[in-house]
């Protein structure tokens, strides 16, 4: 089973990271978060999981600390502590995945979300972010944040 791992922000919806592993791992979850703060220019943010295997690790766990990160955690049985990047999740394979054809290799599957996921950061609008893309909101959140 192939596990996918994305950071999401939650003011932009621009996905910042992502990463594809044949399985679940604690390593492909770190590097993972390493694009993302790479890309996020090693911000200390709050980052919020699941309690996956990966997630609960101490080497993960080691690791958020080194990054000054403040960590939170969905609650057991309460599948709405993720409801951001589950519909996240759900728009991805309903709006992208499923209108392709179905890749037969894991090369292929990975062309196919890299061309997705730059269709929902730098294509796709919203009117929730007032009809600008997820880049185009990121970069006018940031001028402003550097005008401010």
């Amino acid at each position: 089973m192939i596990s996918g791992y994305l950071i999401l922000p939650t003011y932009s919806g621009y996905l910042v990271a992502y990463n594809l592993s044949l399985t679940e791992t604690t390593e492909a979850t770190i590097d993972t978060f390493k694009q993302a703060f790479n890309v996020a220019n090693n911000a200390e943010p709050l980052v919020h999981t699941d309690r996956g295997a990966a997630y609960t690790s101490s080497l993960f766990n080691d690791f958020m600390f080194q990054k000054n990160t403040i960590r939170s955690m969905s609650r057991p049985g309460i599948p709405y502590d993720n409801s951001l990047m589950e519909r996240y999740w759900n728009e991805f394979k309903v709006r992208w995945l499923r209108t392709h054809p179905c890749p037969t290799t894991y090369g292929e599957l990975e062309m196919l979300v890299a061309e997705g996921v730059k269709y929902f950061n730098t294509i796709r609008h919203s009117e929730k972010r007032n009809g600008l893309t997820p880049e185009e909101f990121r970069h006018k959140a940031i001028s402003k944040q550097l005008i401010a």
